[in-house]
């Protein structure tokens, strides 16, 4: 590897795959509506950011707009992920403890 270009691109795409590995526990887990609604708008925000990273890619090639869309996609991957760990960190255990039945996690189930 010869440009610190390519490596920017290959931790952004995994800061990216990242994410999507972390929305899809998440939203198991997830039972409030809002939690929810607000974890779908982020995921489809950061789909559609590095959909339109790749169309950058194909149309423009390898240039300079394609990677400060990299750069943009994989910071907006990170700050979405943090996002939503908070989210998951926030919500309460599913216990007797908990008062609306909105704000409980619920267990995931892998059998």
């Amino acid at each position: 590897m010869h440009s610190t270009w390519l490596i920017l691109r290959w931790a952004s795409t995994g800061i990216v795959i990242a994410y999507c590995v972390l929305y899809i526990i998440a939203s198991g887990r997830l039972s409030s509506r809002e939690a929810k609604r607000s974890t779908n708008r982020l995921f489809y925000l950061v789909v559609a950011l590095a959909a339109i990273r790749e169309l950058f890619w194909f149309i423009l090639g390898g240039g300079l707009l394609y990677r400060l869309a990299d750069v943009f996609v994989g910071a907006a991957a990170g700050i979405a992920g943090l996002a939503l760990t908070k989210l998951a960190i926030k919500q309460k255990a599913d216990s007797r403890e908990a008062e609306n039945s909105e704000e409980r996690i619920r267990s995931l189930k892998l059998n």
